[in-house]
């Protein structure tokens, strides 16, 4: 992302996309592409999982809500963030498994989480306050029904 041209098309469009636009970059060939290396990443990660878990319609849950909280609790934007977290959530996983159950540890991992997110707001190395996004984030359904 820092190093070749295409990397940083990406992160200039993602950062500002009509100054991305204004120097050049085709922002929707930039747009096709990351949705291209995303879906051949998820694709392949599918396929990989699908050999150890069962294919349901609920299957990707349990990764959605790991990363989720993987990433809000190293920082949002932040790689080496994501990484610490990831080793943290494996510890409480591992830790809390030795003494409970497989259902009140996922209780217990949510707990642990949800304490870790609400001390340290932007991550242990910094990024976006996730209580600044949670604030900014209004749903559709909110605009539609708003006159309720």
């Amino acid at each position: 992302m820092t190093k070749t041209e295409i990397g940083r098309q990406m992160r200039a469009t993602s950062q500002d996309r009509e100054a991305a636009k204004l120097m050049g970059i085709n922002e929707t060939h930039v747009y096709c592409l990351a949705f291209g290396i995303g879906a051949a990443v998820a694709g392949m990660s599918g396929t990989l999982l699908s050999s150890i878990f069962f294919i349901t319609p609920s299957a990707g849950e349990i990764f959605v809500m790991r990363s989720f909280i993987i990433v809000v609790l190293g920082g949002m934007g932040s790689v080496p963030g994501a990484m610490i977290g990831g080793v943290i959530v494996g510890l409480i996983e591992s830790i809390g498994s030795l003494f409970m159950n497989p259902y009140m540890l996922k209780l217990w991992y949510l707990f642990c989480s949800s304490l870790l997110c609400w001390y340290v707001r932007a991550g242990f190395l910094g990024g976006t306050d996730i209580m600044k996004v949670f604030a900014e984030f209004k749903p559709k359904w909110f605009v539609v029904f708003s006159w309720l």
